[in-house]
């Protein structure tokens, strides 16, 4: 066998699994937020969301959209619909790291929980919109059925990593925040009100 065959071989070869891998971390990657999704509306009380093949192609296609966009005011919502034209929510994840290791990995929650802890500036007794708190009343929001993911890497001299994660039936609609944002349950309260005074105690300690 030639050189240069050999070579073409080993080529071939290489791109087959990167293809693979990708597909792999496309799957990987939305199992892994869609467990975290649910794992945050169970707190909540509301429905588990389910993985949709449309609402992942529409996001993977805006984050690799996004992929060279580093001024965070370039990163603006899509407007995307889907196919019946409607309107999809929509949250945005990005980082930004000298290190690739510690920005791009499918295995990371990340994305979820710094939408989910807007929830500290969500005001449930006076429940309504603010640019500070969409992200979180997304990820919660009761009405909201099914979900999809996809990421970008933009590796140059360092490393920008999006997630898009769009929603179907979009939350964040005007007037209904009272009923799709609810409260954490009783036992999660009471988890989170322990775990606060625990801390209190621990810096008083100090």
């Amino acid at each position: 066998m030639s050189n240069i065959s050999l070579i073409n071989q080993i080529i071939f070869l290489l791109l087959f699994l990167l293809i693979f891998s990708a597909k792999l971390d496309s799957n990987r990657l939305n199992q892994v937020l869609l467990a975290k999704h649910n794992e945050y509306r169970k707190k909540h009380g509301v429905p588990e969301l389910t993985l949709d093949n449309e609402l992942i192609k529409i996001a993977t296609d805006y984050s690799a959209a996004l992929a060279y966009k580093t001024d965070k005011f370039s990163v603006k919502p899509s407007g995307n619909k889907n196919k019946n034209k409607e309107n999809l929510g929509e949250n945005i994840f990005t980082c930004t790291s000298v290190i690739k290791t510690s920005c791009y990995n499918v295995e990371s929650t990340s994305p979820v929980d710094e939408w989910y802890n807007e929830i500290k500036n969500y005001d449930f007794s006076s429940p309504k919109f603010s640019i500070n708190t969409a992200r979180f009343s997304q990820v919660i929001w009761k009405e909201t059925t099914k979900m999809g993911c996809g990421a970008s890497v933009k590796d140059d001299d360092g490393v920008t990593y999006k997630v898009v994660c769009n929603y179907y039936t979009a939350g964040n609609v005007l007037g209904h925040y009272g009923d799709s944002v609810p409260n954490l349950t009783e036992y999660d309260r009471f988890i989170l009100l322990n775990n606060f005074s625990f801390i209190l105690i621990l810096l008083l300690l100090l």
